[in-house]
């Protein structure tokens, strides 16, 4: 056949660079993706030869993501802050020949998410042997997938997932002897709160499938 897998790609980026002072700079971005390919096929068994695969078949991929970083010089350290504003979008849908009465049955499953993150960081400067790090890290993510049939073989499900997660961290140096020996300690602390739920295509909560749960760790470290 003519003209089938064929994708369309397109990827766009936008850099803006601001120098606000001679302490404070800025850096925003945008990267815009979107790669779709039609009519994906599978070969599931070569004898005899059975095909995985329709012409309505599709694998789209796509996501936007805008981010802002700021720096500042405080002379003793350098303040780096990063914001990032994340949404990604992935759908697929493949046809599986089943046996009589049923036939070609297409599975289709849509995934969107978005998410927010940011990184604060305090980095010390000078040509001391004392260094230090200190800083912040935080992430929201929420996804929802939705996974159907045609015919509908099986009820439509659409799961939701949150996830919430902060870290602290810090890290310090110290040369000794002419920086032949570097004793390095750091400490870092992180806490994930999630939660997941599975719906019916009319919004009603599936029952036993509402789950959350905290995770959480201490983690040093130690170099020399």
């Amino acid at each position: 056949a003519r003209n089938v897998d064929d994708a369309r790609l397109a990827h766009f980026r936008a850099i803006l660079k601001a120098r606000v002072s001679d302490r404070l700079d800025a850096t925003l971005l945008y990267y815009h993706s979107d790669i779709d390919t039609n009519a994906t096929s599978l070969l599931a068994t070569t004898k005899p030869a059975v095909s995985i695969g329709g012409a309505d078949d599709f694998v789209n991929t796509g996501f936007d993501m805008m981010s802002g970083t700021i720096n500042y010089d405080l002379d003793f350290a350098k303040l780096t802050s990063t914001t990032t504003y994340l949404t990604t979008s992935f759908g697929i849908q493949s046809t599986f020949p089943l046996p009589a009465p049923v036939g070609n049955v297409a599975v289709r499953q849509v995934l969107d998410s978005n998410s927010i993150n940011n990184e604060t960081r305090l980095v010390s400067q000078g040509g001391g042997p004392f260094q230090w790090i200190v800083g912040t890290f935080y992430n929201r993510t929420k996804d929802k997938s939705l996974i159907s049939a045609e015919p509908a073989i099986f009820p439509s499900s659409l799961q939701r997932l949150k996830s919430e997660a902060i870290s602290v961290f810090g890290e310090a140096s110290y040369e000794l002897f002419d920086g032949k020996l570097v004793p390095l300690v750091g400490l870092r602390y992180f806490t994930d709160d999630r939660k997941t739920v599975s719906e019916t295509p009319g919004g009603g909560v599936i029952p036993g499938s509402a789950q959350s749960a905290n995770f959480h760790s201490l983690n040093p470290r130690f170099n020399l």
